[in-house]
């Protein structure tokens, strides 16, 4: 990735995913590539699109296996929980 890509790439990582027109939830790889893919004759790899999240210091975490294992009822709070999180972090700005 070039300098200047890097640059777009680091005022895009500042915004939602949706803010800047990636139907993603989350900045992951594939958000990463797919603001990539919309500029012509530019495609990333897997590889290349994490490299490019780590430099600008973004972690991508997913949720441990073990929530499956988890008591049921406490299982949908959680999920419920995080839901309500994760829109007021997107209507926030976080």
């Amino acid at each position: 990735m070039t300098p200047a890509d890097l640059a777009a790439l680091d005022t895009a990582v500042a915004q939602s995913p949706r803010a800047v027109g990636v139907p993603a939830a989350n900045w992951n790889w594939k958000a990463v590539r797919r603001s990539v893919v919309d500029q012509p004759g530019k495609q990333r790899k897997r590889s290349r699109c994490f490299r490019a999240l780590h430099r600008l210091g973004v972690v991508v975490k997913r949720p441990k296996k073990r929530l499956l294992k988890a008591n049921a009822v406490k299982r949908a709070q959680f999920m419920r929980d995080y839901a309500h999180l994760q829109r007021e972090a997107e209507i926030s700005g976080a």
